[in-house]
């Protein structure tokens, strides 16, 4: 690795030449259309969780940003939900047992969402979340439950929802989810199984 001075950023990264060659053959013998394709795919890549197949982070606040918030002030509510005992499985049974249960969670958000709902794995780790435009606390229950529903047993998944008719921002909106799940997630462990 060498370091490229830029101004007064400092950049950490492989030689010029060695970036120049792989660019070099990277698009080498194709088109202007496949480099663009090829890079518009990458770029479809980038939002997506490798794991699961869903939204990540990146992707999920993209889609929230351009489809709803800047043309819609419409209610809506955030469901934040959490893997419980995750890193205590990885563990204790391996990281294979972790991600079928990462898996089965993003199944149950899938099956569970409708149609205009957004959906997607918040971090690497255990978090998800849904965005479910035009609903009210009780339909965004219903959302909740159906997810219950379907990923079992249902005490290894938390989760919390926040509504917001117009007055607050999406992040205000996400804390409040956040918090809500966490709260649950600590009545979860306080349960006898």
């Amino acid at each position: 690795m060498t370091e490229t001075k830029i101004g007064v950023i400092q950049i950490e990264g492989p030689p010029a030449e060695e970036r120049r060659t792989f660019w070099r053959n990277w698009v080498q013998g194709k088109t202007p259309e496949e480099i663009g394709n090829m890079l518009a795919q990458k770029e479809a890549e980038s939002e997506r969780d490798p794991l699961t197949g869903i939204l990540n982070k990146r992707g999920f606040t993209k889609r929230v940003e351009e489809d709803f918030l800047k043309v819609s002030r419409k209610p809506y509510s955030v469901l934040f939900l959490d893997l419980n005992y995750l890193g205590q499985i990885n563990d204790l049974v391996g990281h294979e047992e972790g991600n079928y249960w990462v898996r089965l969670a993003a199944s149950a958000l899938r099956s569970s969402a409708r149609p205009r709902d957004l959906y997607g794995r918040w971090t690497q780790g255990d978090e998800f979340i849904m965005f479910l435009p035009g609903t009210n606390p009780a339909e965004a229950e219903i959302v909740w439950r159906n997810i219950e529903k379907n990923f079992q047993p249902s005490f290894l998944i938390s989760g919390g929802f926040a509504h917001n008719s117009g007055n607050l921002s999406f992040e205000q909106t996400l804390g409040l989810a956040e918090k809500n799940m966490y709260d649950v997630k600590q009545r979860k462990k306080r349960q006898v199984i």
